[in-house]
């Protein structure tokens, strides 16, 4: 919507145009001075000043769901912000050779592989390796895998473009872009991640907000500006620093900073490992753990438990995720090797790495990407229907509405009575809504929850009952 100068001359001919406009009518039913000098005037004086009402608007950010994305994109261009096409998507690939290496095998950070040409339209989708991994050649036998008959090594991969382009299926990144001396193949096992959407009005306006109050990357909103910007996907930011209670660790030189995120990107990693014992924590190599998926042979919480850090690092790549076996179940032999499958959260992994690059050095400042904790919610409710209205159709309606909404909570945002029964009582038919439960998972009680600014709120649809 640019606002540019009317000289004179253009105002003359709009008059004219609106005199010419005119309803002829006017002349003998009410008189030609109304007709021919004010109302023309006033109807072009009107539309000019419906664009200059525009304009307050965006400069306020007053009611911007009114605003054409040109207009938003324009603003925020005077701090340099442009709008995010996306989130981009996450893997794993797998590098495997048919012999054991005699020199270290290395895939190298930044390594591009393709997918293959897509049947219909020849396009192809580019990743990138977003960390370095080695199989040495004097622990090869680690990386043997009986199933395969083939030595192989898991890297982590992301998209390089964003949106849902870099959604592919199972074994479509197979072609390496470069050559490939240490491997022979390589292969996704399983799909990339969900990516996020284009980034709305809302969203893009939260952001020059806060680039208006810091855009040092050393700074707290700068440094959240920088991980919303690099990685939409990761939700909700929250920086604190070493003097807030939630940073329970020193970092290097005194000098912590927590970043606490809500998102969340799921990877499937499959790892060999070497049985030192019972009750013996294995670290799991890549951080932070979702959840152990497998350990062919064995049984989980028989023959051994899954252990999560609850250390000032944990939800972490610096966590100690671990199993460990436990007397009274089955274990491999002291020295032999098993394989865990188990879900990664790469999306930390992907945003710690983003301080790996030089451009954004943040002073000798320790900084270490966390997941927030997610607070699961439960309520239950007793539902009267006015007459007329189906029970069913009322529930179901209900129960999307509340889903959507807890769903949608930010961090540290307070899960409030007053707030879903507001929800509630915008569907047609509700007569009466009454809590009877509004909780924590695993509690009890009917009030308000408070949420820590590190939660975020979330609810299940097995956790909201309504009779």
């Amino acid at each position: 919507m640019p606002v540019g100068k009317i000289t004179a001359d253009q105002f003359v001919t709009r008059l004219n145009r609106g005199i010419s406009d005119r309803n002829t009518s006017h002349d003998t039913e009410i008189g030609p001075i109304p007709d021919i000098i004010t109302n023309p005037v006033a109807q072009v004086l009107e539309k000019q000043n419906d664009n200059i009402v525009k304009l307050y608007k965006l400069i306020t950010l007053n009611q911007f769901e009114t605003f054409e994305d040109i207009d938003v994109e324009n603003l925020v261009y005077n701090e340099t912000l442009i709008r995010n096409q996306g989130g981009r998507s996450s893997g794993t690939v797998v590098f495997s050779r048919a012999t054991a290496p005699s020199i270290d095998a290395v895939v190298q950070r930044g390594y591009p592989i393709a997918t293959l040409p897509d049947e219909e339209t020849g396009a192809t989708v580019v990743f990138v390796a977003t960390e370095e991994r080695t199989m040495p050649a004097a622990l090869a036998a680690s990386y043997y895998n009986l199933e395969t008959g083939r030595y192989e090594l898991e890297v982590a991969v992301q998209c390089t473009v964003a949106g849902s382009a870099g959604e592919v299926g199972v074994d479509k990144i197979k072609r390496p872009l470069r050559p490939l001396s240490d491997f022979d193949s390589v292969t996704n096992r399983n799909r990339t991640s969900v990516a996020v959407d284009i980034e709305t009005n809302q969203e893009l306006i939260n952001r020059y907000k806060i680039s208006i109050l810091g855009t040092q990357v050393g700074a707290r909103n700068g440094l959240q500006l920088l991980i919303e910007t690099k990685y939409p996907d990761a939700g909700n930011v929250l920086v604190v620093n070493s003097d807030d209670p939630l940073v329970t660790r020193t970092g290097v030189g005194g000098n912590a900073v927590d970043i606490f995120i809500n998102g969340s990107q799921s990877t499937t990693r499959i790892e060999t490992y070497t049985y030192v014992g019972l009750n013996q924590l294995i670290r799991l190599q890549s951080q932070p753990v979702i959840d152990i998926l497998d350990v062919p042979g064995y049984v989980l919480n028989t023959d051994y438990v899954f252990v999560k850090d609850v250390s000032g690092v944990s939800e972490s790549v610096r966590a100690q995720d671990a199993i460990k076996f436990i007397a009274g179940g089955s274990s491999p032999a002291i020295g032999s090797s098993f394989s865990i499958k188990y879900e990664q959260n790469i999306l930390i992994e992907n945003v710690q790495n983003l301080f790996l690059d030089p451009d954004y050095d943040i002073g000798g400042q320790d900084p270490l990407t966390r997941l927030a904790s997610r607070v699961n919610i439960t309520i239950s409710a007793i539902l009267t229907v006015l007459a007329g209205f189906s029970v069913t159709t009322v529930k179901n309606a209900i129960k999307d509405a509340v889903l959507t909404f807890v769903n949608s909570y930010k961090l540290g945002d307070d899960v409030e009575k007053s707030d879903i029964d507001a929800r509630v009582r915008q569907i047609s038919g509700v007569d009466n809504f009454v809590f009877t439960v509004f909780a924590r998972v695993g509690g009890t009680g009917n009030l308000d929850i408070p949420i820590n600014k590190n939660e975020f709120a979330r609810i299940a649809s097995g956790d909201l009952n309504i009779s």
